[in-house]
This record gives C-alpha cells, structure tokens and sequence, in this order.
C-alpha cells in the first residue's frame, strides 16, 4: 500500500510553472526586451543612489514625455512574477513623473551577487555622485565579489582581523569599523596611510579610477601644499573662492581654510574637487 501512494505521488511544481506555458518560461530565460509597467518593477533593495527630483531629472522627464525612453533600462524577474530593477532608477522616476505606465526593459537572469555588481558598475558611469553613496556602493560590490570568491583588492592582509587593521592605521576598532561598513568616511590622513600600508594609489582608493597601480613613493601629507595646489587650481579655472565652493556644494570660509592650510581637505572635499575638474588627486596632494 505505502508502495502504491509513493507511485501515486505527484511532481511538485511551482507556482510560476502552474501559471505559464513552457513557451513562456523559455522567453523569461532568455535575455529580451519587452516593454512591463512601472509598477511592477521593484527597486534594487538596499539601492545605494539617491534618486533626486532636480533640474536634470526635469530634464529627463520632459524628454521621456516628448521621445520615449531611447535606452532600456535593465531588470531581472522575481519568482512572484515581477521584476527587480537593476540600472535605470532614474528613467524609472523621470518615466514616473512623465506619467508614463510603462518603459522598455532588457530583462536578464541575474544573480544576487551578479545583479549587484552590475547595479554598482552602471551607476558608477554618473557624474554626481556622493562620497558616500560611492562608499556604501563599492561596499556592496566587494561583498558580491568575495561571495563569488573573487580577491578584494583593497585590503591591508587577507589574514586582517578588524583589530589587525585598526592597529595598523592606528585608530580603535570601533572607529575603523564605522568606516569599513561606510558609517563614516575614513580622513585623509588615515586613507593616505591605508594606500601607504597597501601600496595602492589614492586615486583607485578614492573610486576616481578602476585601473589598479602601485605607489612609486610612498605619499605624504602637507596641508600647506595642497592649500597651494587647490589655490592653483581654482585660479587657472578664473573662479572666486565663492565660485569655486559652490561648484563642490560647499562654504567659502572652508575653501579659504584649505587654501591658507589651515585644515587639511576632507576625503570627501578631495574626490569632489578631482571628479568635478577631471583631474588626478595627485595634483592636489604632490
């Protein structure tokens, strides 16, 4: 009899299985574009990139409402039968505010990990970017890398312990613990030490590039030299110490307290000042 019910027993399928053809689960696995609403499109959880509503999304929008969407945007499925998205939250918005029910997607079997390296890289390609959310990005993607068993190419020892590490830059493990989970930005002097100790550039620990190159000297700090370079800089650009704090979104008092070396410039400062006017950080800090 127990023979008979286990002959008897059904195979178990999914819900998605029970509600689609074999026609339609093959499309799904194939990468296509298709046009789905925008309510069935989920944000990226944890999305690092604020979505703000400002002229250039204003912008994008009344070009969306004239033109349509030019690019798809990515998504992959859900197993509830909707979509996450990948890249393209600001189409998504700017598509929203158009008032637009749908937009054109290339939908792609993804990864956790695979779908978080591609979110990270594509919103990388933006030109406002904040320190932080670059920070918590980069955190993220150096998650997925490590979960696929790649190397984490900014370390100080893959044998560290966050004690280990903190000992090293000379700061509590509490502290560097705030800056490893992006609480905090670490400060330039520590950050200088880190490249220093793991013999990388500042600009490929700051995110300016992803080009990996050792260190021909070792860097050292003078507030006073780079008080000099900044000066320099906003000079050869004809801007006013006012002109020049508004394009990095800071106060005149601040770029006057670098410039004189009375402060050494924040981490923060230094990507912005470098990303703004394409320069390497080697021409603010040598």
């Amino acid at each position: 009899m127990e023979e008979q019910k286990k002959k008897m027993q059904l195979p178990k399928i999914t819900r998605d299985e029970f509600f689609t053809t074999q026609e339609e689960r093959d499309l799904r696995s194939k990468e296509h574009v298709e046009n789905l609403k925008i309510s069935d499109i989920a944000d990226f959880p944890n999305h690092p990139f604020k979505v703000i509503v400002d002229d250039e999304m204003r912008e994008m929008s009344k070009s969306i409402e004239e033109y349509g969407v030019l690019v798809p945007v990515l998504v992959r499925p859900k197993q509830d039968g909707k979509y996450e998205m990948i890249s393209g939250h600001r189409r998504k918005k700017a598509s929203e505010l158009a008032n637009k029910d749908s937009i054109p997607c290339i939908i792609r079997e993804l990864t956790d990990d695979e779908a978080t390296i591609i979110m990270v890289d594509s919103n990388m390609q933006r030109e406002h970017i904040l320190p932080s959310e670059k920070a918590f990005a980069y955190k993220l993607k150096l998650e997925a890398l490590n979960s696929q068993g790649k190397r984490n190419d900014l370390t100080l020892s893959p044998m560290d312990t966050k004690l280990d590490s903190a000992e090293k830059l000379n700061v509590s493990k509490s502290t560097y613990a705030r800056w490893e989970t992006c609480e905090n930005i670490i400060p330039l002097k520590h950050l200088i030490n880190f490249c220093n100790l793991t013999n990388n550039t500042l600009d490929y620990a700051i995110g300016l590039t992803d080009k990996k190159e050792s260190l021909n000297n070792k860097i050292k700090i003078n507030k006073y030299l780079i008080g000099i370079n900044i000066k320099n800089l906003r000079l050869k650009q004809n801007l006013s110490q006012k002109e020049f704090a508004k394009s990095i979104n800071t106060t005149q008092s601040v770029i006057s307290a670098y410039e004189n070396g009375h402060t050494l410039i924040q981490t923060s400062f230094l990507y912005d000042i470098c990303n703004r006017y394409k320069i390497s950080s080697d021409k603010i800090i040598y």
